[in-house]
C-alpha cells in the first residue's frame, strides 16, 4: 500500500510496463496517422537547436516544427531562420515585442500557433529518439476518449560535474511515471510524487486540452510539473512508452536543475501556490482541491522548518494535520 499526502492509503498498482489488455499474440492493429505539432522554445541554443529540429523532422507523425525564438544572445536566431528556409515543415516565431519572455511563455506562443490536433514539446538542446511517437499513436488510436499520452525521457550529461549536481536532487536519470497508473489515478499520483513525474519532452496532448487548462504558468521553475498536474486534473492522460526513453535531455551546468544556488523548497512552494489559486478559479472537485491544498501545506511546513521559522512551520503543520487529506 502507498501513503497519500496526509497519510491516506492508495492501492498498490501494477509495475510499469504491465498492460492488462495485452494478449500473448495480439491482433494486428492499424494505426491511423497522427497530426502533430512540435513546439521548441529557443534561447541561447545555437549549439544544439539544429539537432533538435532534425530529430523532430525524422518522425513521420510530425506535421510541423514550431520554433519560438526568445531573444537569444547567441547566434540561435540566424540558425532558426536558415532552418525555416531549408525545411517547409519548420515555422519560426518571435514574441510580438521582440523581447525575452522565458520558456513558458514561448511554449504558450507555440501552442497558440500550432496547426495540428496534437502538440508535443522539445527543448532546443534536447532531441527525440527514432520512432518516438509510435507508441503514443497506438495508445491514442485504441482509446478515442484520451486527451494525451506520456512517455519516458532519458538524460545525457555534458560532464561529470553536471551529473553529480543532478543526482543531488534526483534519484534516476530517466524521467517517467514508473508505476502503471490509470488516467483516473494519475492526478493523485503526480501530487504524491512517489511514482515519478512527466517531463514535457515525453508528452503528447491535444491542443484543445492545453488551451482548456490555461497553458503554462509564469514560474521560474516547475512549469512542466504544474502543467502536467493541471492536465491530469482536467483531462485523461495515459501511459505510452514509459520503460524506455522516447527523447533525451542534455544536462549541463547552465541547466537550472543543476544550479547549486536553486532553492527547490522555495520554487516548489511557489508552484503549489499557483496550483492552489488555479484550482479555486477552475472550481475543481473538492477532493482534488483538497489534495493540492494538502501538498501546499506540507511544502510550506518544509520550507519554514528549513528557514527555522517555528511559528510559521507550526501553522502549516497544524493546517495539514487538521484539514489535510487523511
Amino acid at each position: 500500500m502507498t501513503k497519500g499526502v496526509g497519510g491516506g492509503i492508495l492501492p498498490k498498482l501494477k509495475p510499469a510496463g504491465f498492460r492488462p489488455d495485452t494478449a500473448v499474440n495480439p491482433p494486428l492493429v492499424i494505426i491511423h496517422a497522427m497530426d502533430l505539432s512540435v513546439v521548441i522554445p529557443v534561447y541561447n541554443a545555437e549549439r544544439h537547436v539544429e539537432a533538435a529540429v532534425d530529430s523532430a523532422l525524422r518522425q513521420k507523425e510530425v506535421a510541423e516544427v514550431i520554433l519560438v525564438e526568445d531573444k537569444s544572445p547567441d547566434n540561435a536566431l540566424e540558425i532558426c531562420r536558415r532552418l525555416e528556409q531549408e525545411h517547409p515543415r519548420v515555422k519560426l516565431f518571435q514574441h510580438s515585442d521582440g523581447e525575452n519572455h522565458g520558456a513558458g511563455e514561448s511554449r504558450n506562443l507555440g501552442i497558440r500557433k500550432a496547426g495540428s490536433e496534437y502538440v508535443a514539446f522539445l527543448d532546443a538542446d534536447d532531441y527525440y529518439l527514432d520512432n518516438c511517437f509510435s507508441k503514443a499513436a497506438e495508445v491514442l488510436d485504441k482509446d478515442s476518449g484520451l486527451d494525451g499520452v506520456y512517455g519516458a525521457v532519458g538524460s545525457e550529461f555534458e560532464n561529470e560535474e553536471a551529473k553529480r549536481r543532478y543526482f543531488l536532487t534526483h534519484r534516476d536519470e530517466i524521467a517517467t511515471v514508473d508505476e502503471w497508473v490509470t488516467p483516473e489515478q494519475l492526478f493523485h499520483y503526480l501530487i504524491l510524487g512517489r511514482a515519478g513525474y512527466i517531463h514535457l519532452n515525453g508528452l503528447v496532448v491535444k491542443k484543445t486540452g492545453l488551451l482548456e487548462v490555461g497553458l503554462l504558468p509564469k514560474l521560474r521553475l516547475h512549469q512542466d510539473m504544474v502543467l502536467t498536474v493541471k492536465l491530469a486534473a482536467r483531462l485523461r492522460l495515459a501511459a505510452g512508452q514509459v520503460n524506455e526513453p522516447v527523447s533525451i535531455r542534455r544536462l549541463h551546468l547552465d541547466n537550472r536543475i543543476t544550479n547549486l544556488k536553486t532553492d527547490f523548497s522555495e520554487t516548489q512552494f511557489q508552484a503549489y501556490q499557483y496550483l492552489m489559486s488555479w484550482s479555486r478559479q477552475e472550481h475543481l472537485p473538492r477532493e482534488k482541491h483538497k489534495i493540492i491544498r494538502s501538498k501546499y501545506w506540507w511544502l510550506g511546513f518544509r520550507r519554514q522548518r528549513k528557514e527555522k521559522n517555528l511559528p510559521a512551520a507550526l501553522y502549516y503543520y497544524a493546517a495539514l494535520h487538521l484539514f489535510g487529506v487523511k
